[in-house]
Parts: structure tokens; C-alpha cells; sequence
């Protein structure tokens, strides 16, 4: 009777080692600060970054970690797909970028004069939206359309110096993603630091 109990707690324990050690359980994002390193090995899922920090920049190395992030499993509950993406969207019109919209008329917001107003702010993230869009649009035109996008606030990143600012920056983001094609979920995160997460 021991032997019996032995011989099925050796095979319950080779189960649970065999089955416990090759699934993965973690999801990651990645972007240009790996492009020098290697990517975390058997994800479950992966986000990548489209952009080289600020919206208006490339990251060199998305190509790669597309391809990295399709190969995962993916997550059925909560369900998460293989391969999401994510644009750092802030609002740098006190900053003075060249591609900041000087002309355009936004919708509930009117007409954009060049300055940092809720116009303008809705038009720089709608055109920075559509450009994110068409970076892996060049390397993946299916997962442009289907994956989810995520859309950065970081308690670092660059902000509009009210509320009101940066929300007609994210609604801009979010029209010029559906306007370009956009058509699996957008989602908004942040740190606590840095405003509330949601979803839509």
C-alpha cells in the first residue's frame, strides 16, 4: 500500500513539474529601451510600443518585437491577445515641438490658431495617432486593424497643463486610430501619479 501511495504521489508531482514549467503566466511590454537587450522568454502576451518614447518618434526595433509579441499564447480569461499595442500619448504643446499643429478645426473644439488650446491639443494627437498607426501598419496591416491599443500617460511624460488639455489630446488620439482603421479596442492607462485607467 505505501509503494502504491509513493508511485502516485511521484506521478502527481512529475504532472504538476511538466505542465507548471512550459506555460507561461507573465504578459510583458516592450519598446525601444530593449532594442539593445534581449525580450523576456515564453510570454504570455505581449504590448509593444510603437513609439521611441514621444509620439512624434519611431521606435528602430518594433519590427522584432511584433514578431516576438504574435508568437505568445495569448490569454483566454480575462481574454488578452498575443500581440497588443501602445502609443505614448501626451500633450507636449508647452513644449514647442516642430509638429505641432498651427492650423485644422477639431470637432466640439473649433478651429486650431497654433497655441496650446483644446483644439490644437485634440489635432496633435490625432495626427500623432494616425502616424503611430501607419508605422506598424508597414510592418503588420492585421494588427493595425485588430490588435487592442493602449494609450499612454506616464507620470514622466509630457502633459498639457490642464485636465482639459490632455483629454482633448486623448480623444484626438483615439479619432485619428479609428480614423485610420483602428478597429479592435483603444484603452487608456496610466500611473496613479498620473490620472485614472480605463477602458472603452
Amino acid at each position: 500500500m505505501a509503494v502504491v501511495a509513493l508511485a502516485l504521489i511521484v506521478v502527481v508531482v512529475l504532472v504538476i513539474a511538466v505542465s507548471g514549467g512550459s506555460s507561461p503566466t507573465t504578459g510583458y511590454d516592450v519598446s525601444y529601451p530593449q532594442c539593445s537587450g534581449s525580450y523576456p522568454s515564453n510570454p504570455l502576451f505581449g504590448i509593444v510600443g510603437v513609439n521611441g518614447g514621444l509620439a512624434n518618434k519611431a521606435n528602430p526595433c518594433s519590427s522584432g518585437e511584433l514578431h516576438w509579441a504574435r508568437d505568445a499564447p495569448g490569454q483566454k480569461r480575462p481574454k488578452q491577445p498575443p500581440l497588443s499595442l501602445y502609443i505614448d500619448a501626451g500633450n507636449p504643446g508647452g513644449h514647442h515641438v516642430a509638429d505641432w499643429p498651427s492650423v485644422g478645426t477639431a470637432p466640439a473644439y473649433g478651429a486650431c490658431n497654433g497655441l496650446l488650446t483644446n483644439a490644437c491639443s485634440y489635432i496633435y494627437g490625432e495626427q500623432r495617432a494616425a502616424r503611430s498607426y501607419r508605422l506598424v501598419a508597414a510592418l503588420d496591416r492585421s494588427a493595425t486593424k485588430t490588435a487592442p491599443w493602449w494609450l499612454g500617460r506616464r507620470a514622466d511624460g509630457e502633459l498639457g497643463r490642464t485636465y482639459q488639455l490632455n483629454i482633448a489630446a486623448l480623444q484626438g488620439f483615439i479619432a485619428g486610430l479609428r480614423n485610420a482603421g483602428a478597429r479592435g479596442p483603444i484603452g487608456i492607462y496610466s500611473t496613479s501619479a498620473s490620472g485614472r485607467t480605463s477602458r472603452g
